[in-house]
Order: C-alpha cells, then structure tokens, then sequence
C-alpha cells in the first residue's frame, strides 16, 4: 500500500481551533444574547475557516479539501 507524503502543518494552524473552543466556552458568560442566536454561531465559525481555508488552498492542499467537503460533509 502506497503512503501519502508527510506533510507537516505549522503549530500555528491550530489557533483558529483554540479559538473556537474558547469561544464555545467564554460568549455564553459574557455575550449571553449575542451567543443565543444560532445565524451569529455560523458567522464565527465562517469568520474563524476563512484562514484554515486560505492556507490550505494555497499550499497546494485544494484536492484533499474538495475531496474533504465532497464525502464527508455534504453525505453528513
């Protein structure tokens, strides 16, 4: 069976995750209103896969990502 390349992806790459989950855990306490509607819930994580996006497009990763979207999210 044939491997795919190791790839290595930067320690910075995982910020926009920590930040998810920092903002799961903190907007409830202090923006109670702004957290209770689901349309703003969507507009963070959009906000926050902006830049996970762009890097993966632009380190040549467009493939795995179509591929990524095509059979796993959108059967989901």
């Amino acid at each position: 069976m044939e491997h795919a390349p190791q790839v290595e992806i930067p320690l910075l790459s995982m910020l926009p995750f920590v930040l998810m989950l920092l903002s799961i855990a903190v907007f409830p306490l202090f923006l109670n209103h702004f957290w209770e509607k689901n349309k703003n819930k969507l507009y963070i994580a959009i906000a926050l896969s902006i830049p996970v996006i762009i890097y993966l497009l632009m380190n040549g990763f467009s493939h795995q990502l179509i591929h990524t979207m095509v059979f796993d999210y959108v059967p989901f």
